[in-house]
């Protein structure tokens, strides 16, 4: 079995949303927590990066079990060509 999770809590901020501290350090540590699960539990995980209709950038992130490393990438390959599409 395998996670689908996204890899942030929205689309990455544009450069100069960064300017306002606040809000750029609490997307910061909101989508480090949801990014490191995979690292924390010691599982394979792979992004596949996307954009949105507006053209902001968006990623999903595949996570499997331990041992399924080339079958998570495969999947990811077979799912990032469809999206490109």
């Amino acid at each position: 079995g395998m996670f689908l999770l996204p890899v942030a809590v929205g689309p990455a901020p544009l450069i100069s949303d960064l300017a306002q501290l606040e809000s750029s350090l609490r997307f910061r540590i909101q989508t480090l927590a949801m990014n490191t699960i995979a690292s924390v539990a010691g599982l394979p995980a792979v992004t596949i990066p996307f954009r949105t209709a507006n053209g902001l950038s968006l990623g999903i992130q595949l996570v499997g079990r331990h041992g399924s490393d080339l079958s998570l990438i495969s999947l990811a390959g077979s799912l990032a060509d469809k999206t490109r599409r």
